[in-house]
């Protein structure tokens, strides 16, 4: 509906991808540490259904570990809008 209310834009390049989006949203910074050595592991499922926990459902998983610090909107040379740095890295495909 609010579309219509204005006129589509005339500029030919291509739109921003969310990363892009979250960059400009953020405007302010933070540095996230995990105190007393904790994991920092984040699941992705491979499908919608939350019972499907095998096959394609599996997904993967990102592990953390060793000196965790999430940082959030920093100014860093890869020009990142969230950075996760660590002493070891584990990617689980099951």
């Amino acid at each position: 509906v609010l579309e219509k209310f204005s006129s589509s834009s005339t500029d030919p390049s291509p739109k921003l991808g969310i990363w892009d989006k979250i960059r400009f949203c953020i405007h302010t910074q933070a540095d996230i540490s995990f105190v007393g050595g904790g994991d920092l592991c984040v699941v992705l499922k491979g499908l919608r259904n939350p019972y499907n926990l095998d096959g394609l459902g599996a997904g993967l998983a990102n592990i953390w570990s060793n000196g965790v610090i999430v940082r959030i909107g920093s100014n860093n040379l890869e020009k990142e809008a969230i950075q996760i740095t660590s002493g070891a890295f584990k990617l689980i495909v099951p």
